[in-house]
């Protein structure tokens, strides 16, 4: 079976000159379908190190990662830019970009040395704007963009990019319920109708349960995967809080707090 993304045994954190700094480790996880997934856990546990790892920003420390059945260590960076795009919470540095331009760069790693786009490369941008529907504002400056707008922009960037896999770090981290709300509906979209396996760190639980159909949790010296019914159902969302002050009912659905 081609699967789309394999890790095993993995460990993730920081190498220093005197030592490594493990941050988790004991992370096994399958994906062989296009999936929306949800990566939750709290502040500092990982999330950002292992979307960061599985994007070879950052080396890994024990393990493998897979991508389609060839190791993440075995494709260049070019290679491996046409299987995993990354969307960051952090606004790019000002420049006098339009948003045409910024989902434009999504196609670099397929045009020539000189930057010069074909006509698949138009459409691919094309094709971008419409699912995300910001035909809009193409013409607009960054600068100018809401901070759900610019969401919108850096997700159709990345659906330029043609990629099977999407990472996104906190998308919704700045944004409004109502556009927190959009952005999911628009990630849910992409994956069941686009075919992308998309894995968001969040901490947007309500809205992982709802719109996810897998979960991946991260607490202390535990990580756990699986469908995100079956993770209701076995009370391994409890997982994520080292306090009684909240818990979570599954009959509801509902994050409760005492």
């Amino acid at each position: 079976m081609n699967k789309i993304l394999k890790i095993e045994n993995l460990s993730i954190g920081y190498v220093t000159k005197k030592n490594q700094n493990v941050i988790a480790s004991n992370i096994h996880v399958t994906v062989n379908e296009p999936k929306l997934i949800c990566l939750l856990g709290k502040n500092g546990i990982g999330k950002s190190t292992l979307l960061r790892t599985l994007s070879k920003m950052q080396l890994v420390l024990k393990g493998k990662i897979y991508i389609e059945n060839k190791e993440i260590k075995d494709y260049t960076s070019i290679q491996l830019a046409k299987k995993v795009s990354v969307v960051l919470t952090e606004r790019i540095p000002p420049n006098n970009l339009t948003v045409y331009e910024l989902i434009a760069l999504g196609r670099q790693m397929y045009t020539n040395w000189i930057g010069k786009m074909t006509i698949k490369d138009v459409l691919k941008i094309a094709k971008a704007i419409e699912v995300t529907k910001i035909d809009a504002i193409k013409n607009n400056k960054i600068e100018e963009l809401s901070d759900g707008q610019y969401q919108k922009v850096m997700i159709a960037r990345a659906l330029a990019q043609d990629t099977p896999i999407i990472l996104l770090d906190e998308p919704t981290a700045h944004l409004d319920i109502n556009n927190k709300v959009e952005i999911y509906k628009l990630l849910k979209e992409l994956s069941t109708k686009q075919n992308k396996t998309i894995l968001i760190s969040s901490h947007e639980l309500q809205l992982a349960i709802q719109f996810a159909d897998n979960l991946w949790l991260m607490s202390e010296n535990k990580f756990a995967s699986g469908d995100t019914k079956t993770i209701i159902e076995t009370n391994q969302l409890q997982d994520l809080f080292e306090t009684k002050s909240v818990t979570f009912d599954k009959k509801t659905k509902q994050f409760l707090y005492h």
